[in-house]
């Protein structure tokens, strides 16, 4: 056998040596490689990029503004990982796309602890104390929570009180004595966190293998409706938070900003998804809390 021609003809994209890892593979029963399923989702019309990229491009776009926020680099990861979580469900990866929205939902509340603590200072010895400890922060690989801020977060629950890392529990507690967040908001955000750390643990009921509709081999994915749905739900929900918070400090810190030509498009695609929905003839919206925050954008105009 001629090696060398048999890789100038053999296309690597599209491998037929080792099958398993070829992503444009097609079998049967609408199985196949990950970018078959992306290609075939998209070309039959089930479901459109937009669904996930509207809403990614608007973070994007309404983040430029807020990029002189003390904790601008924890919301910036979280565009990236929500921009992951797309494409995973794109792809029919539903259960590791759960995975990912956990640490969005934890690095978003983070970003909220920062900023928060930053706005409270009176003066700027205090700011730059905040602006040092933030640097702590960013080079611990696990950070420990100043005990008069526990103290914040639990004040009447001395076991609570000794958990000394920055983590979802003591986040929301901490927000919520502080009034960023209500309880409602609080509940919220500790049953959506409970719904993906089903998908962090060992559990065979959200295992891929679980579902009714899981592929015959792992190197292959299908679409799975309901997994799709629910996903979406999530990643619409968990966007939102990120889209009306931005919105919120541009509002109360940077109104100037509200006439720049990114933040005005951003607002006015987001009120224009009805639209593009009747226009392409497909469902964008899953999500209640998303519905919400388009309504509140059109009650301000």
């Amino acid at each position: 056998m001629d090696v060398k021609k048999t890789r100038a003809k053999h296309n690597c994209m599209k491998c037929k040596f080792v099958p398993c890892i070829n992503l444009y593979r097609e079998v049967k029963n609408g199985e196949g490689g990950e970018l078959h399923l992306y290609e075939s989702t998209v070309k039959n019309r089930i479901h459109t990029p937009c669904e996930f990229g509207i809403l990614i491009e608007c973070l994007c776009q309404l983040s430029v503004p807020i990029s002189e926020a003390l904790s601008f680099e924890m919301y910036n990861q979280c565009i990236r990982d929500l921009r992951t979580v797309s494409f995973l469900v794109l792809t029919g990866h539903y259960r590791n796309a759960m995975q990912i929205m956990r640490p969005v939902i934890e690095n978003f509340l983070c970003g909220l602890y920062w900023d928060k603590k930053l706005s409270e200072c009176p003066d700027e010895e205090t700011q730059q104390a905040v602006v040092e400890e933030y640097e702590k922060f960013k080079k611990q690989d696990k950070y420990l929570v100043p005990y008069e801020d526990r103290i914040v977060a639990f004040p009447s629950d001395e076991q609570k009180r000794k958990k000394e890392y920055l983590d979802h529990d003591f986040l929301t507690a901490w927000l919520l004595h502080k009034g960023v967040i209500n309880r409602k908001n609080k509940s919220e955000l500790e049953k959506r966190i409970g719904t993906l750390n089903r998908f962090m643990h060992p559990a065979y009921k959200t295992t891929d293998f679980a579902r009714a509709k899981c592929t015959s081999c792992p190197s292959c994915v299908a679409l799975d409706e309901a997994e799709y749905t629910r996903c979406i739900k999530l990643f619409q929900d968990t966007t939102t938070l990120l889209l009306s918070t931005f919105h919120e400090y541009i509002v109360a810190f940077w109104p100037e900003k509200l006439k720049d030509p990114g933040v005005r498009e951003a607002l006015d695609m987001i009120q224009d998804i009805y639209r593009l929905e009747t226009e392409i003839e497909r469902q964008l919206v899953f999500s209640t809390h998303l519905k919400e925050f388009i309504g509140s954008l059109e009650n301000s105009r």
